[in-house]
């Protein structure tokens, strides 16, 4: 393990420093109200360090349990130490399309190292993603008319899992990936389509039935649920879904956003905030902030806003005395 010194610190000091951390790291146990008041004597360095030299299965833990550290872990300087530390590839994926072709660039977050994804075939559309690094891909062979091929790939092993593609009267619009545990690997899928009402001349149809299909990698099946009736004004509008909290969210042109839960497979209709607070935006997209599902706003003087759903109510996060080094609010 690579060591590093600290301000005021000799270098036999801070390995005696350091070796200690790495023993009260390996019996630390964030669920602990005990281990927590011990780490909150430490000072703040410290806690970087440490926070840095956990597993990702801790890292997530924390998280999850504690707010005041589950904020720091999303510090710039903790993410950068923990990317370089632990060999972690993070980054985006910029996509464009010159005329007949789809080039693909992999950008890496600061710290991260590169990843090459030139492999990937030209005719494969990324049709959703997760954090813990999975891409769902479409693909399909322009030369042999196969059909269309949905598979589950991890960039940074070329590890791939084929799932089975859905023919039916309905048309895919948005797909959502979420992944329920890494080890063993468990994910499910989340397909949003739509079709007319067949029962009706189409001239009379003023609505449309938008279904949502859930595939698990457990059963390796398709699951589908009943039918949503939306005008046929009202479509989805984002690039991509937003997933938070268990949930699925579709932002739709009406303002609103389809929620679906993974877990009690239901789902509901809530307002999005510019109808709540009849704001006048020029663009607006789901967001996940602080793994909650969050709203991004741009108004026609290019200001922006970012709101969260907290307790079924969207709260703004205030850019003044928001603390960007510690992520408080």
């Amino acid at each position: 393990m690579a060591q590093t010194t600290t301000a005021n610190c000799s270098s036999s000091s801070s390995s005696i420093i350091y070796s200690k951390n790495e023993d009260f790291l390996h019996n630390f146990d964030f669920n602990s109200i005990v281990d927590l008041e011990q780490l909150s004597l430490l000072t703040s360095e410290l806690i970087i360090d440490i926070l840095s030299r956990t597993s990702l299965q801790t890292f997530a833990t924390v998280r999850c349990t504690n707010t005041y550290y589950g904020n720091l872990t999303y510090n710039n300087y903790v993410l950068h130490n923990y990317n370089c530390r632990n060999n972690v590839v993070c980054g985006i994926i910029v996509k464009k399309k010159p005329w007949r072709n789809i080039e693909r660039q992999f950008l890496p977050s600061f710290g991260s190292n590169k990843h090459d994804i030139n492999w990937l075939p030209h005719t494969c559309t990324i049709l959703a993603s997760s954090l813990c690094g999975l891409l769902l891909f479409e693909y399909y062979d322009p030369d042999e008319y196969v059909s269309k091929i949905l598979f589950v790939i991890k960039p940074t092993t070329s590890n791939a899992k084929w799932i089975p593609f859905l023919t039916s009267e309905y048309t895919a619009t948005k797909f959502a990936l979420v992944v329920i545990s890494s080890n063993p690997l468990h994910f499910k899928v989340i397909r949003l389509s739509y079709t007319k009402s067949s029962d009706m001349p189409t001239e009379k149809m003023d609505y449309d039935y938008y279904n949502i299909k859930l595939f698990s990698s457990t059963t390796w099946q398709w699951r589908e649920f009943q039918n949503i009736r939306l005008p046929s004004s009202v479509y989805p509008i984002s690039d991509e879904a937003g997933t938070g909290g268990g949930a699925v969210h579709f932002l739709l042109s009406n303002d609103t956003i389809l929620r679906f839960d993974i877990y009690s497979e239901e789902h509901i209709l809530i307002f999005a905030p510019s109808t709540i607070n009849e704001l006048k935006l020029y663009a607006s997209r789901l967001i996940k902030f602080h793994e909650k599902l969050g709203y991004l706003s741009i108004s026609g003087d290019s200001s922006w806003a970012i709101r969260i759903f907290i307790r079924n109510r969207w709260v703004k996060v205030d850019d003044s005395t928001y603390n960007e080094s510690a992520h408080e609010w």
